[in-house]
């Protein structure tokens, strides 16, 4: 029967230091780094069905997460910081670091996070997306605005930003400079809003499949409750 092993893995943006130890932390896999573009060979070849694993929740996480779940017996995607409170110490490397991880898997002290399924996290990602394009469409209309400020101009009533106010916009008398950057700010504003309109038909496409479809009635059902709501909180 083989020994089993604790692997840690300090995951950076271009490699990962792997190292092991067993039950009794003896270092049984010294500490060696993998480029990334090489660590699936590396992990099908080195990793063994019976080890655990350990690495921290940095941005490649789930990637990894994914990779390594079918070759060993048990993943573990710990807390940064508190595994930093944890393992606080004076001297750090890498190699250190993936060893800390390791021992502190075998004595089963990783503060492990969720692991979102895959749906999870597609809608995650959407939805962070599309509050980075709002984000993008308030910076345009705060620049717009901005403009009106300077020049000391008096808007007209109702929508500012609506299509029909568009030539009014374009009509102002300015410096060529600011003429160019407001014709522009204008462009990408309607970009945007195209962009963010797209991504409200795919979370409206998502809300009607599975696994979203079951829940999206009753939360929409609670007062204040729209489309977004309901599946940012599904």
């Amino acid at each position: 029967m083989e020994e089993k092993r604790y692997v840690g893995l300090d995951v950076h943006k271009y490699f990962v230091v792997a190292a092991a130890v067993n039950a009794t932390h003896q270092v049984v896999l010294r500490p060696q780094r993998v480029n990334l573009t090489a660590f699936p060979a590396w992990a099908r070849k080195h990793l063994r069905p019976s080890d655990e694993v350990a690495l921290e929740a940095t941005g490649n996480a789930w990637y990894m997460h994914d990779l390594l779940e079918p070759l060993v017996s048990r993943v573990v995607v710990g807390v940064t910081q508190q595994i930093k409170l944890i393992a606080a110490a004076m001297v750090k490397t890498d190699r250190k670091d993936a060893l800390t991880l390791a021992r502190l898997l075998a004595v089963n002290m990783i503060p492990a996070v969720w692991v979102p399924p895959l749906p999870v996290r597609d809608l995650r990602a959407l939805i962070s997306h599309r509050q980075r394009l709002v984000q993008a469409q308030t910076r345009l209309k705060n620049r717009l605005h901005s403009v009106l400020h300077r020049q000391q101009v008096v808007p007209p009533k109702g929508e500012l930003f609506a299509q029909a106010n568009r030539p009014w916009w374009l009509a102002l008398i300015l410096p060529s400079g600011e003429k160019l950057r407001l014709r522009q700010d204008l462009s990408q504003l309607e970009q945007v809003a195209v962009l963010i309109a797209e991504v409200d038909s795919e979370l409206q496409r998502l809300s009607l499949a599975e696994p979203w479809r079951q829940q999206m009635p009753y939360l929409l059902q609670l007062p204040g409750i729209g489309l977004l709501t309901a599946m940012t909180t599904a």
